[in-house]
């Protein structure tokens, strides 16, 4: 998103713009944790600003505040105490939801630290509507909601998608994929539970054979061999004795496109998410998804173009998967995704909201 970003305001002439690229962390498995390095890069990153204000003069500055995470939320008050004297206009873009919420609930020093060194920004971006009451607890002079987009990873949607989903209309065995990292918060077992129910439904009311494909990396070692346990058992197992369940690990940019235009439902009952991207790259496909009933999923596309049901409601859950197998607009799905998140729909909200600060 911070790419996308970037292109769109160097795309904008109302722009001029300074990018200090804040890398900490060497890859997924370094995030929140503490090495003195990363210490070195913060302060490398903050002297780069100070440089840029100096030589460039008054600027406005855009800044993305920390998850409720130990680690993040110190390099927040790192970045806020040396850079907030300086640039006296402060843009926060919020990917993720719970820091006002965690720095309002309480007295504690480090909670009015952060309530001191974040509150009133010139301007706070959230990405939905049920996102603005976490940036407002910190009192910022004005909040725009800006959903995330997406560049169209489908562009041949009429040509071959929409054909493909057609023809398998009609076939006995329906594909359902999960793709996100492989943990209970992301809903896995919600996942599996929900899919053992669709499954045995399906078989004994039309003979239809269900499966599932999960693809993301596992987290915890524990979760690992909890998910191994679970679909060893003998609902996940088809009359022929195969399992109705594959584990495809993280998928590359060309896998993920592949698996997109071969299943048939997304299932994405995620605990907690900010937006919820994956649900767009499945729409831009025309895929339907069943997802939690968490408000930041269920307002991304309308009731009739999605489907969602409580975490641990393995049968309600069950229930909205049969439900998406059996959803057949695909193009009003994939319109949707184009009129409201595509990147170019993106780029105008958020150069609009940025330009006024």
């Amino acid at each position: 998103m911070v790419e996308l970003l970037l292109d769109s305001l160097r795309a904008d002439p109302r722009f001029e713009v300074h990018h200090v690229d804040v890398h900490l962390s060497d890859d997924l498995s370094d995030l929140g944790s503490f090495r003195p390095q990363k210490l070195l890069r913060l302060l490398r990153s903050i002297l780069k600003a100070w440089w840029l204000r100096l030589r460039h003069g008054p600027m406005a500055f855009y800044y993305v505040p920390a998850p409720v995470k130990r680690s993040a939320i110190y390099r927040d008050w790192i970045v806020m105490a040396m850079c907030r004297p300086f640039f006296p206009k402060i843009a926060f873009h919020w990917h993720a939801y719970g820091l006002g919420e965690w720095s309002t609930a309480g007295n504690s020093v480090s909670k009015k630290l952060t309530r001191f060194l974040l509150q009133n920004a010139s301007l706070s971006v959230v990405t939905t509507e049920h996102n603005r009451r976490d940036a407002e607890l910190l009192s910022p002079r004005r909040v725009e909601v800006v959903p995330n987009g997406i560049a169209d990873p489908c562009p041949d949607f009429d040509t071959s998608p929409v054909p493909a989903r057609a023809r398998r209309a009609s076939d006995s065995t329906k594909r359902c994929l999960f793709l996100a990292h492989c943990t209970e918060e992301k809903g896995l077992f919600d996942a599996l539970d929900a899919f053992s129910h669709a499954k045995a439904k399906a078989w004994h009311e039309k003979k239809e054979r269900l499966e599932m494909t999960v693809a993301g990396s596992f987290v915890y070692e524990h979760e690992h061999t909890r998910f191994l346990e679970r679909i060893a058992a003998s609902d996940f197992r088809h009359d022929d004795g195969t399992c109705a369940v594959s584990v495809v690990g993280f998928l590359a940019s060309a896998e993920k496109d592949r698996a997109f235009r071969e299943h048939d439902c997304l299932v994405f009952p995620s605990h907690w998410e900010s937006f919820g991207l994956t649900i767009l790259e499945a729409a831009s496909y025309g895929m339907p998804s069943v997802v939690s009933d968490h408000p930041n999923l269920t307002s991304l596309f309308p009731a009739d173009l999605s489907f969602a049901a409580p975490c641990g409601n393995p049968q309600a859950l069950g229930e909205a998967m049969l439900d998406a197998l059996r959803f057949r607009e695909f193009g009003e799905l994939r319109n949707y995704f184009v009129r409201y998140y595509l990147s170019s729909a993106f780029s105008v909200r958020i150069c609009d909201a940025l330009a006024s600060v």
